[in-house]
C-alpha cells in the first residue's frame, strides 16, 4: 500500500478538530458551573431571578360561584338568583365598588350597586336575588368592578 501524505494530513486535521471541539465543550461546561457557583455564593442569584422572573404580582379574581346553575330565564316571580365572588389576591387591602346592570340592546338599567372591602387574600361571596322584568328580547346581566373595569356576565332568554 502506498503512503498517501495528503490522506494522513487530513486525518490529523480531523483528529485535531475533534479534540478542539471536545476541549471547547469542556471549557463551556466548566464556565457554566463556575458562573452558577458564583451566583449562589455571592447572593447574586436573587438579583438574577428578580431581573428575569415576575414577582409581587397582584390581581383580583371575579367569578360566578356556580357557572352551571346560572339562570337562563326569568322566573315566574320575575326573580333572577345567582351568586358571585371577589377574591383579592393583592398584597394590600382593597375597596371594590361594583354595579350590576341589565343590558337590553342599547338600554342599560342598574339593578344594584355596592362596595366591599377585602384584606389581602380575602374572599367574599355575594348572593343576589334581583327583580327583573321579562321581555321578548335577550337580556344580559353584567357584574362590573367599577374601579378595575373588570366584569363578568350571563344572558337571559327573552320570553316568547
Amino acid at each position: 500500500m502506498p503512503f498517501n501524505l495528503f490522506s494522513t494530513l487530513n486525518t490529523r486535521k480531523i483528529d485535531s478538530l475533534n479534540s478542539l471541539q471536545r476541549v471547547a465543550s469542556l471549557f463551556l461546561v466548566i464556565l457554566f458551573i463556575v458562573l452558577i457557583s458564583w451566583l449562589v455564593n455571592t447572593s447574586k442569584i436573587s438579583a438574577f431571578y428578580n431581573a428575569i422572573l415576575p414577582h409581587n404580582q397582584t390581581f383580583t379574581e371575579l367569578a360566578f360561584n356556580d357557572v352551571n346553575s346560572l339562570p337562563s330565564t326569568i322566573s315566574s316571580s320575575n326573580q333572577v338568583k345567582f351568586s358571585f365572588m371577589i377574591h383579592n389576591v393583592g398584597g394590600k387591602t382593597v375597596s371594590y365598588p361594583f354595579v350590576i346592570t341589565l343590558e337590553n340592546g342599547n338600554e342599560y338599567k342598574t339593578l344594584e350597586s355596592g362596595k366591599v372591602i377585602l384584606d389581602s387574600n380575602g374572599i367574599v361571596n355575594i348572593p343576589e336575588n334581583l327583580s327583573v322584568q321579562s321581555t321578548s328580547q335577550r337580556q344580559e346581566v353584567v357584574i362590573t368592578l367599577t374601579s378595575l373595569k373588570q366584569s363578568i356576565d350571563f344572558w337571559l332568554k327573552g320570553s316568547n
